[in-house]
């Protein structure tokens, strides 16, 4: 019998095993990819184009593009909306988007033996979306609460500051959108956008029991895309400028919280030899719950619920950032204490339990990405939209296993300078500040 007195002792974990995938390069122009993965009898479907929010010159035409997926989701030119909400509804589909800087899409969740009932639709929501009046009217709205309520959040307005002194003042992630911009757009807008957008091209990336019919069934239905060799819309690849500006601050009204954001920017992409070891070493940092700001920011002082610190790479760039929410009496304290622990894991290498403890839960996380067919799409989708390389997860696994507490250390002594941390700070401009 077992003994629940005892903890369970954990076990390693084997060699983990990617699905490789069947790539096919369609007519068209299509780059389809297949992966034949698990045994239920499920299937997940991404339809990735070309063209992402900020590969537009304006904020109000990347407002403009986010609005169009939006009300593109609601249902094809062949039935109305309700009609087919109520068929995915039917066949337990499940509709969601694919939302990036230089990319956007769509995905589809169904079982495989309801796959012939809803392809067809969703395959005409990619080309001819029903573009409904009202549909576009409610959209509209929510997104205009959303970003209104965004307006209200410190941890949101923080993050924009930070975006701009890490991006650059030209970055339109670093411009913050208001809610009367969104209220000027007008559906026929929406029109022209998707006109644009659509005649980028088409990645499709299918993952889960994939048998002979149901290969067929997909490789006929992305046959069926239009070319994609047309002028559209083109990733537009902006390098970050960063500013000089090494402090900013938001004064905000009713509020009662104060919104801390650190970041600073490092000088090569998801494909440089560095990336892995310092993700590995911003998780160490604090990117999980045993990690040295928790332990100490939010475990030993008291001054937060909650701290993180994520390595964000992508095609423009690679930033590290720290993020965390505070009492204002706290701010300066929290501050101080985040570059404290910046200097202290420089000088204090992990210690064994630490190393282990870091390792375990960084491949354990590796180990969950195997879980469903989605999770499997997300790892191969990273090529595309942030430029990893192809053996990204077999290159995060040999990292894992070969860091050490003194490379560790090397990393964020050499890549996240206290000197050079930029902070975001936005706070109540009614309470005293220490």
């Amino acid at each position: 019998m077992l003994d629940r007195s005892k903890p369970i002792e954990p076990k390693p974990i084997g060699k983990l095993t990617f699905p490789a995938p069947k790539i096919m390069e369609l007519p068209n122009g299509v780059r389809l990819y297949l992966i034949n993965y698990g045994e239920l009898p499920i299937l997940s479907i991404n339809a990735i184009f070309e063209g992402g929010v900020y590969d537009v010159k304006s904020l109000k035409s990347s407002l403009c593009l986010s609005l169009m997926h939006r009300v593109v989701q609601c249902g094809c030119s062949s039935m109305s909306s309700q009609e087919f909400s109520e068929l995915m509804d039917f066949n337990g589909a499940w509709l969601g988007a694919v939302t990036n800087s230089h990319f956007t899409g769509y995905t589809l969740s169904v079982l495989t033996s309801r796959l012939e009932n809803v392809l067809g639709p969703f395959m005409e929501m990619l080309q001819s979306p029903a573009f409904d009046a009202d549909d576009f009217q409610t959209r509209r709205r929510q997104m205009i609460q959303q970003i209104a309520q965004n307006l209200t959040q410190v941890s949101y307005r923080s993050a924009k500051l930070l975006n701009r002194m890490l991006y650059g003042s030209k970055s339109l992630e670093g411009k913050t959108p208001k809610p009367q911009t969104l209220q000027e757009i007008e559906l026929e807008q929406l029109k022209d956008m998707f006109k644009r957008w659509r005649r980028g091209r088409a990645y499709l990336f299918v993952a889960g029991k994939i048998d002979e019919k149901t290969e067929d069934l997909i490789v006929n239905a992305a046959a069926s895309l239009p070319s994609f060799k047309r002028p559209g819309m083109k990733p537009l690849i902006r390098p970050y400028e960063p500013e000089d500006t090494f402090t900013r601050i938001d004064l905000m009204d009713d509020t009662l919280q104060s919104a801390v954001s650190m970041g600073v920017n490092v000088p090569f992409l998801r494909d440089n030899k560095d990336y892995i070891p310092l993700r590995i070493a911003v998780t160490a940092l604090g990117g999980y719950f045993g990690s040295r700001l928790t332990m100490s920011i939010r475990e030993d002082k008291g001054y937060t619920y909650g701290i993180n610190a994520a390595l964000e790479g992508s095609l423009d760039g690679t930033v590290v950032r720290i993020a965390s929410q505070c009492d204002p009496k706290y701010q300066t304290l929290l501050m101080d204490g985040v570059k404290e622990e910046i200097r202290n894991l420089v000088e204090h290498p992990l210690s064994q339990p630490e190393l282990v403890r870091l390792k375990n839960y960084m491949i354990t996380t590796l180990a969950s990405q195997l879980e469903s067919p989605s999770s499997v799409i997300d790892q191969y989708k990273q090529t595309l939209l942030v430029g990893a390389p192809e053996d990204y997860n077999q290159k995060q696994l040999d990292e894992i296993n070969r860091i050490t507490p003194e490379r560790i250390s090397e990393l964020i002594d050499k890549y996240i300078p206290v000197d050079n941390l930029k902070v975001a700070l936005a706070t109540p401009n009614n309470r005293r500040r220490k």
